[in-house]
């Protein structure tokens, strides 16, 4: 009976498929436990660089956007008078739109099986975590400002105007400055040569003017010479006495009485004297005249000769004897 009970278990165990330790593949097991980890790092990457694309591209167009608004505020108004300068005008082809396009994902390899199969049974295996797909951002659309966004009230020419081009308008202002130039440069010379002749005549005049003052001069002094000439051959010119003591009597009988000399004429440093009987004396400083006195002064600007008589000085002149 034992017998007959242990080659039933004995069947009942070979029916039966009992797992053991020696048949679990411990390879299998440690290669599939880090592979979800390893899928899970990669997504949390992906994510992290997703956000901060997203932050950076969100803050790109919110200072684009600020950048637009000050341009706005500090850009002149369209009611301003445009410049007169001309200057060839381009034109520039509007930029088109850029699309910031979400970043290229890494594509994930599905975990390979490599899970032997047993050759009795197949192995019990774990279910593994199915990969979630990341979400994909929204694509920002960046509008990046062209020319045809900017005012366009800013009247702007057609063509390039060209030095051959300027209105008739300007020619004729051209023309009209250089003839009143030209006009007014022929009045300044024409003042200048009239100012410049008259000029010349005043010089001439005043050159004529001291010719003949020059010819009169040079007359008086011939005439004074001739003169001079005339009186000294019909006298000679007394000798001074050297006599000092017969000086007094004579002086002394002289008082009371005229000189009877006048003065003829007189040049500096000389004295022509007229006696009551018509002869002339010339005399100088210092001389004698006989019976009379000596000569002490000769001044020719007020026309005095001063005689000292001993007593006292008599003051000649024209037509006076001193009486």
């Amino acid at each position: 009976m034992r017998n007959d009970q242990d080659e039933k278990y004995e069947g009942q165990e070979d029916s039966e498929y009992h797992f053991s330790d020696d048949e679990v593949n411990y390879d299998v097991e440690a290669e599939e436990e880090p592979k979800p980890a390893a899928t899970k790092r990669p997504a949390g990457d992906m994510l992290q660089r997703l956000t901060s694309s997203k932050r950076m591209l969100i803050s790109l167009a919110v200072f684009l956007i600020l950048i637009f608004i000050v341009y706005r505020m500090v850009a002149p108004p369209a009611t301003t008078t445009p410049s007169t300068d001309i200057a060839p005008v381009t034109t520039t082809p509007p930029a088109t739109e850029v699309t910031a396009a979400p970043p290229a994902q890494p594509a994930i390899a599905p975990p390979a099986a490599s899970l032997a199969e047993a050759p009795k049974a197949p192995v019990a295996q774990a279910p593994l975590p199915q990969q979630v797909p990341a979400p994909t951002p929204p694509q920002v659309e960046i509008a990046v400002p062209t020319a045809s966004t900017f005012p366009s009230d800013i009247p702007v020419p057609d063509r390039t105007v060209t030095p051959a081009q300027l209105p008739s308008d300007v020619e004729a202002a051209a023309a009209a400055l250089d003839s009143t130039t030209q006009k007014q440069m022929g009045d300044i010379q024409a003042d200048y040569a009239a100012k410049l002749s008259a000029y010349e005549n005043q010089n001439k005049a005043l050159q004529t003017e001291v010719q003949n003052l020059n010819d009169r001069i040079g007359k008086m002094e011939r005439q004074i010479n001739q003169l001079v000439q005339t009186l000294t051959r019909s006298q000679p010119i007394a000798a001074p006495s050297t006599e000092p003591e017969a000086m007094p009597a004579a002086v002394a009988k002289a008082r009371g009485m005229r000189i009877g000399y006048s003065v003829q004429a007189i040049i500096p440093g000389r004295a022509w004297l007229r006696s009551e009987d018509g002869d002339t004396v010339t005399v100088t400083e210092g001389d004698a005249i006989k019976n009379v006195g000596r000569v002490t002064k000769i001044d020719p600007y007020d026309g005095v000769v001063e005689i000292n008589t001993g007593d006292h000085v008599i003051s000649l002149s024209y037509g006076n004897d001193g009486g």
